[in-house]
């Protein structure tokens, strides 16, 4: 709410060190992890960006029943596996263990994308983190993490599904000329 606030104040440096305060002190809906990913985004901080939106879709995962192991991928090929225990006063317990993957697609398999599941319903705050992620991989050449993102789309009403299947129509054609 404070965040939101400042937003609205023209302050967005105020808004993001808000935000990020309500990150770090366990944002449990993801509220605030989205807010943030969308000043980054906007920013043109787009690794920033794409880390909240992947820790947006792992509370998302988390908080409907999707519990176990997620990883994510930094940058340098690196992935940070965050080990989620559930305790008897519904408190989760993250611990960050830092482990370099030897194959892409180890690290490919253990995005949030693929820990999503099919019956979890796609809202617009995920959708818009799917597309953005959707970008984020093609513009780094990831396809297969592209992919996965923008397919996942196409069951999301609204112009997400229409930037996803031109984003899969892009993917394909790049895929098939190797590059």
């Amino acid at each position: 709410a404070v965040g939101n606030c400042y937003q609205g104040l023209g302050r967005r440096g105020e808004a993001v060190r808000t935000y990020e305060r309500a990150v770090s002190n366990y944002d449990r809906e993801g509220v605030a992890t989205s807010r943030l990913a969308e000043l980054y985004r906007e920013d043109g901080m787009d690794d920033l960006a794409a880390r909240c939106y992947r820790r947006h879709l792992e509370l998302k995962i988390r908080q409907l029943g999707g519990v176990g192991i997620v990883a994510t991928q930094t940058d340098d090929g690196a992935s940070t596996a965050l080990t989620l225990t559930s305790t008897n006063d519904k408190r989760d317990e993250l611990s960050d263990t830092a482990q370099t993957n030897t194959t892409a697609s180890a690290t490919a398999q253990s995005d949030p994308i693929y820990q999503y599941p099919e019956s979890l319903p796609i809202e617009a705050p995920e959708a818009e983190a799917m597309l953005f992620l959707a970008t984020y991989h093609r513009n780094r050449s990831h396809y297969d993490l592209a992919y996965a993102y923008a397919s996942r789309l196409l069951e999301y009403p609204g112009r997400e599904k229409e930037e996803a299947k031109a984003l899969l129509r892009e993917i394909r054609s790049r895929m098939g000329a190797g590059k």
